[in-house]
């Protein structure tokens, strides 16, 4: 499956985004003894100079840290967060082989690199109970071997991996109209997968949630932001 995540709606599709949240760092989890895998931990890139944290685990969130935060920094509050380079193509690896067990849901699926899969499920989710099924028998299969996971499944790709990203609950089954519209509404607008200057530009103009664009007139908004927005919105 090649579609790109702005591609206008297909009747009768039904398309599931899984992300892996939390992949590098569960990745190195499973590697460790039990008693070690709920220490806050974070994987570490070179950036302008200085050693920054990438991906963090839950509980190195809970403290507060966040990506982009210099080692220096969190040692600093933390200094018992254990660290380890950054290994992207470890983790490509490993979304490889996620990807091939999720065959046994579908053969149309496509990597959402560097840590999540698109899958379209159309006509399959009678064979696991309905799409709650499928859903959560998905979720219950990869989260069996230590990882951590959301998924959304709704009736577009951009929708599926809005909710996946930013919905309310870490597994959501969108049905077409107002459902949909509910679920994405309160969603920031970083869900519509738009570029820093975009979103700068609406939070300016007082936009922030996905809600905030709807009802208005489409001609000011492809005359600032170009059709990209209302693709995106669609």
């Amino acid at each position: 499956m090649s579609p790109p995540l702005t591609a206008p709606p297909a009747p009768g599709r039904r398309y599931l985004c899984l992300w892996l949240d939390r992949l590098s760092t569960d990745r190195i989890a499973r590697s460790l003894p039990l008693e070690q895998r709920a220490a806050p931990r974070a994987t570490l890139v070179l950036e302008k100079s200085a050693q920054r944290l990438a991906a963090l685990n839950t509980a190195a969130r809970d403290l507060g840290l966040v990506p982009g935060l210099s080692l220096a920094d969190a040692r600093a509050r933390h200094p018992d967060l254990q660290v380890a380079e950054h290994a992207a193509e470890a983790d490509a690896r490993l979304l490889g082989h996620v990807a091939d067990a999720c065959e046994r849901y579908t053969p149309l699926l496509a990597l959402d690199a560097p840590d999540g899969l698109m899958l379209d499920v159309s006509g399959c989710a009678h064979l696991f109970g309905g799409e709650r099924g499928l859903v959560g028998d998905l979720r219950a299969r990869v989260g069996a071997r230590g990882y951590s996971t959301r998924a959304a499944l709704a009736s577009t790709l951009g929708a599926a991996w809005a909710l996946a990203h930013f919905g309310a609950r870490p597994a959501l089954v969108a049905e077409d109209g107002a459902d949909l519209a509910a679920l994405l509404a309160p969603l920031p607008l970083a869900a519509l997968r738009l570029d820093a200057r975009t979103l700068a530009a609406l939070a300016r103009l007082g936009f922030a949630r996905i809600g905030d664009l709807a009802g208005k007139p489409r001609a000011p908004l492809t005359a600032r932001f170009g059709t990209d927005l209302l693709r995106r919105l669609d």
